[in-house]
């Protein structure tokens, strides 16, 4: 297992890249595009360039093109959610189930370990916690004990501890020296639930414990003084998308529109299926706690798919792979951040990725802000998760570009990206950037805006390798308003990852996509109009 220590090379390509002079056709804007974020996209008419590729290294085997050299990762087997985030003394621990014997989740599992200065650079730790046919290592989290309720560290080395479920109930496992050994104590808890995610209560001095009642669309939560003896608080139930199980949830306070005073707490839950772009997603509750119930209070519409007046949900991310996130326990400065698996239930356990299977999302600093009345979760990258994609000088930047109808490509290629720029639609019907794209046009991921409905989407039907599962769906999509005409957007293209961060970080996209060998283009193109790009930059990644 090797995390980015092993950074798998993309395809060297010496061809100049030319400005395409297209005069393609307008993109169609008819209604489709407003039925379902999971519709095939809205696309423009493919570009032509005057002048093909030239490569100068034989392609990699196509799972080794598509690791990710940014993301948390294991190199070979099965790598599942995130279940320990944890900082401590400067660094970022990780913690997720592994199965070192098989690229699929059947099995023995163990906790494998990673640590990061940065939450993008990944260093293998030595197996957590192994686990056996008899002594099963599930999915759970971990905190610092700080001040040593739990008896099981001291107040100058403070233990790490996990809760993780085992198929039976929540067993817990301590270490006190950063994570490097560990000690199993004993079982906490005999139920059927699953997913214990605990965090510090400040204002009643006690741990908080949700777990998830999978089959029956529910999330429990239990106190305790010392993390070893738990008691029952309440349930929520009866909310939320339940067309999949539940699990993973995750339970914490923000502060609304950045108002200490205005403590407002936020619910993760993930499911199965139902998501925004079809499949396994996760869902957020937005309410409040009082020490014992979590109650959630209506969110209105959030855009694209099945939010209605009064639903109590939004999703946290509108991409296709998106799943299992969780929060970093002791994180810096007050901060909350959050990962998730890179990952849809519908097909995961069938991307073409073997002998590795699985990987993190980028980091996610989490906020809570009242739009249109309402609060809404916001994300972003932390500073020292951008800090480490920018290490690298960009390969191309322009103050300003104009898109004439048709495509222009960029004097860049890599399967390695940190993409800024503001689109301006313009009187374009579609306009976007093309990433992963192949010589002539005809391939390649897009993300577009349509500006007659106000969606951003991905579109990746045309992307490489899609037939692998019938429900490798073609794009996602969520509603995105401008801010006076333009849209600022940063992209970050890892491999077989896309992941979408526009304005203000309220509507995330993340999507797998698995180009052919390649195809590492990059682009501009606009359908029914001309539109414009300002502060272009694109850079490679750290990695």
């Amino acid at each position: 297992m090797k995390m980015r220590l092993r950074a798998f090379g993309a395809l060297v390509v010496s061809s100049a890249l030319l400005t395409a002079g297209c005069s393609a056709a307008p993109a169609s804007t008819g209604s489709s595009t407003t039925a379902s974020p999971t519709s095939a996209p809205t696309s423009s008419a493919a570009a032509t360039y005057s002048k093909a590729e030239v490569t100068t290294a034989a392609p990699l085997p196509d799972p080794e093109r598509w690791f990710p050299t940014d993301h948390l990762a294991a190199a070979s087997g099965w790598t599942g959610a995130p279940s320990g985030l944890v900082f401590l003394n400067g660094t970022y621990h990780a913690f997720y189930p592994h199965n070192p014997t098989t690229d699929a989740p059947s099995g023995t599992l163990e906790w494998a370990h990673a640590t990061s200065p940065d939450l993008v650079t990944w260093t293998e730790q030595p197996v957590a916690l192994p686990g056996t046919d008899d002594d099963a290592v599930f999915t759970g989290s971990v905190v610092v004990d700080t001040d040593d309720t739990s008896g099981l560290g001291t107040a100058d080395q403070p233990a790490m501890v996990a809760v993780y479920s085992t198929g039976d109930g929540q067993a817990l496992a301590y270490s006190t020296d950063a994570g490097q050994t560990w000690e199993k104590y004993d079982d906490i808890l005999s139920n059927d639930e699953i997913d214990p995610k605990v965090s510090w209560y400040q204002a009643g001095g006690y741990w908080l414990m949700v777990t998830a009642e999978s089959e029956n669309h529910a999330v429990q939560l239990y106190r305790s003084e010392n993390l070893t003896d738990w008691s029952s608080l309440g349930t929520v139930s009866s909310v939320g998308s339940q067309a999949g199980s539940w699990s993973h949830p995750d339970l914490f306070p923000l502060a609304l529109d950045g108002d200490p005073a205005n403590m407002t707490w936020v619910l993760l839950v993930s499911t199965q299926d139902g998501s925004a772009a079809g499949g396994s997603g996760v869902q957020y509750f937005v309410g409040s706690f009082n020490g014992r119930t979590f109650t959630p209070e209506p969110l209105g519409p959030a855009g694209v798919g099945a939010i209605q007046p009064g639903e109590m949900h939004s999703w946290m991310d509108w991409g296709a792979d998106f799943y299992g996130a969780t929060t970093i326990d002791n994180a810096p400065d007050g901060r909350r951040i959050a990962l998730a698996r890179m990952a849809n239930a519908q097909y995961a356990d069938a991307v073409p990725t073997s002998p590795w299977r699985g990987s993190m999302t980028l980091p996610r600093e989490l906020s809570l802000a009242t739009v249109d009345g309402v609060p809404r979760l916001l994300q972003t990258l932390p500073a020292e998760a951008a800090a480490g994609l920018d290490a690298a000088a960009p390969l191309f930047s322009k103050d300003q570009l104009t898109i004439a109808n048709g495509n222009r490509k960029l004097d860049a290629t890599g399967t390695a990206l940190d993409i800024s720029v503001t689109l301006v639609p313009g009187d374009a019907a579609v306009s976007g950037v093309t990433v992963l794209g192949n010589a002539t046009g005809q391939r390649g991921t897009r993300i577009q805006y349509v500006k007659e409905t106000g969606i951003l989407q991905i579109d990746r039907t045309a992307s490489g390798n899609t037939g692998f599962s019938e429900a490798f769906s073609g794009g996602a999509a969520a509603v995105v308003a401008l801010t006076d005409g333009k849209l600022p957007l940063r992209i970050v293209v890892d491999g077989s990852s896309v992941e979408v961060f526009p304005g203000d970080g309220r509507a995330v996209l993340s999507s797998l996509v698995f180009p052919a060998a390649g195809d590492d283009k990059v682009g501009l193109f606009a359908g029914g109009g001309k539109a414009a790009v300002e502060n272009i930059s694109v850079a490679p990644l750290a990695g």
